[in-house]
């Protein structure tokens, strides 16, 4: 999380409209936002209460999580998908690289792309936060047998 010019500390940014639909598309879309507010949610099924309760097995889901939280989500997300098969593209800061939960998802096989490029979240009113002092990271949690993979991708072509 981090606290933009002239806005009160916060943890319930939505992700940009062009990163979602990026994500979209590669996934074939999403059947639920993991970790949403009626205000932030891009999805018309969400979930509010995600670290309580099952996620949808039935496609995509998507999930920007509070970054406070990320540890818990990834923790989640990872039960989710090796339990019950759900599949999560999540939205993650890429600052520390070297931390346990990092790990966590290389050693399970899971795919990660570093935007490279600082991504600018938006207040839930719409209005674009200051560029944030991390990068952003997708991570997408799916069965993989072919071990981990990370990629890099500049935000600018995200845009196109």
């Amino acid at each position: 999380m981090y606290k933009a010019k002239n806005t009160p500390k916060r943890d319930d940014w939505q992700t940009p409209k062009y990163l979602f639909d990026f994500l979209a598309r590669h996934t074939r879309g999403f059947v639920c936002d993991i970790a949403a507010t009626p205000e932030n949610a891009l999805c018309e099924r969400y979930l509010a209460d995600s670290l309580n309760c099952n996620w949808p097995t039935d496609g995509w889901n998507f999930c920007n999580p509070p970054f406070s939280k990320k540890i818990q989500f990834v923790a989640k997300a990872i039960e989710q998908q090796e339990i019950f098969g759900a599949r999560t593209a999540m939205v993650l800061p890429s600052n520390n690289m070297d931390q346990k939960w990092i790990e966590d998802i290389l050693d399970r096989g899971y795919n990660i792309t570093i935007i490279i490029g600082r991504v600018r979240y938006n207040a839930p009113d719409g209005v674009k936060a200051s560029q944030p002092p991390f990068g952003t990271m997708i991570v997408l949690f799916e069965e993989s047998h072919q071990g981990s993979k990370i990629y890099s991708i500049r935000n600018e072509d995200i845009k196109r």
